[in-house]
């Protein structure tokens, strides 16, 4: 006779935490048990190898059924014990709660009549409730312990609707006029409702192209009514065609009497560009995805504050304080479409707690230069507390101060989702 294996819940036992109906009468429930001695986890890592030590016991994908007993240890309340059999050794208790017939986590499941021994998960699935939609009736797989508990806590949990707040800040270089360009133009909190999709753009107008402010305004502007797509259609070089009529008309207006100045700024127009970088940012109410779209090194990174640290979980591009250069990618007044590989995609999801910083290049370096005075996040931490202009401008021009951020337009957007 073969010496029983002793199971030991955490060391060569693992239980699955299946749902238990008791209506408080002995019985005996059954349990589903993975034992292995030596175990080869598959790369899924969703379904287990077992290799004993003996060939005799060989199983593959081994699934082990120990009888249990119910016994309580107070009024209404109830814990379970698992018993070894046959060649089995273990009295293990189990950890997650006991749940009466009349419980409304239970009644209240789509579940319930297979939880009650009403059904079967077959006679279920061909009422189709199959919660992976599997073809297979004898793939159907059933709700979990904590799905059933989520399932209820979510249906009895208020719906608070999710709200957009922006906030919007800047600071001009001093060494040259404002060039950067953001949208909206003001900041606002609002509901976020089924089919909305709210839009926010920066841009950096390249200094050293010609009249660069007016042009990434048109850009900013342009994303927040139609998306990135503007960027691979002819609408982009209809915006360069808007930047040099707006530049005719304020030349005629700074030059009313004038013509030879006015000839002079036509000429111009002929050999001379504009040039912008571009972070968007696309939320999807229905989805609650959010698209973001950069080009050069105006970037956006997603924060997680739902937890008391904040978090970064993703920047976009992809990028350390290295790789700003003075000649980024770019879009220019006389493209005909961008570069597809200037163009960085990315679909993240969002949910409450979520936050997304839009920062043009020189904050954007700041923020992720490794210092011995602060963490990244502890700076995303002070400028997510700045509540107006004026102190992100007094932070902004004490790091000035300290050498430590490059002068430059400074534009930062916080969109956050609560």
């Amino acid at each position: 006779m073969s010496e029983k294996i002793k199971l030991v819940l955490g060391e060569n036992v693992h239980i699955n935490r299946n749902v238990l109906v008791y209506d408080g009468k002995e019985k005996k429930p059954t349990f589903h048990v993975y034992h292995y001695r030596k175990s080869l986890w598959l790369p899924d890592n969703t379904v287990s190898a077992f290799l004993e030590e003996e060939n005799e016991y060989s199983q593959i994908n081994g699934d082990y059924i120990l009888e249990g007993e119910v016994r309580a240890t107070e009024p209404g309340k109830y814990t379970a014990v698992l018993r070894g059999v046959h060649r089995y050794e273990c009295e293990i208790p189990l950890e997650w709660e006991i749940f009466s017939p009349d419980d409304p986590r239970i009644t209240e499941n789509p579940y319930a009549d297979y939880f009650l021994g009403k059904k079967n998960k077959y006679e279920l699935y061909s009422f189709g409730l199959n919660p992976l939609n599997m073809d297979e009736a004898s793939r159907c797989d059933l709700p979990t312990y904590e799905q059933v508990i989520r399932y209820y806590q979510e249906k009895h949990t208020p719906k608070i609707p999710l709200k957009v707040n922006c906030s919007i800040f800047s600071m001009k270089s001093g060494f040259h006029e404002y060039q950067d360009s953001y949208y909206p133009k003001e900041a606002f909190s609002r509901e976020l409702k089924k089919d909305d999709t709210f839009r926010f753009a920066i841009a950096d107008g390249v200094t050293n192209s010609y009249r660069a402010k007016p042009y990434a305004d048109l850009v900013t502007k342009q994303f927040f009514l139609s998306g990135a797509e503007f960027l691979r259609t002819k609408i982009l070089p209809e915006i360069g065609e808007r930047w040099k009529d707006f530049l005719l008309r304020d030349a005629k207006e700074t030059y009313p009497n004038n013509p030879l100045m006015l000839r002079k700024e036509m000429k111009l127009l002929q050999h001379k560009r504009a040039s912008a970088t571009l972070a968007g940012l696309e939320l999807d109410k229905n989805t609650k995805n959010a698209r973001i779209t950069t080009v050069g090194d105006s970037v956006i990174l997603q924060l997680d504050c739902s937890e008391q640290e904040l978090r970064i979980v993703d920047l976009t591009p992809a990028m350390s304080w290295k790789d700003f250069t003075n000649r980024p990618d770019q879009i220019h007044s006389d493209d005909m479409s961008c570069p597809d590989e200037y163009i960085k995609t990315k679909t993240r999801a969002f949910n409450r707690g979520s936050v997304f910083i839009l920062a043009t290049d020189a904050l954007a370096q700041f923020i992720l230069t490794p210092e011995e005075e602060q963490l990244s996040e502890d700076k995303l931490t002070d400028l997510l507390a700045i509540q107006d202009n004026d102190a992100f401008e007094e932070y902004c021009s004490k790091r000035k101060a300290e050498g430590r951020i490059q002068d430059d337009d400074y534009t930062l957007m916080i969109v956050r989702i609560e």
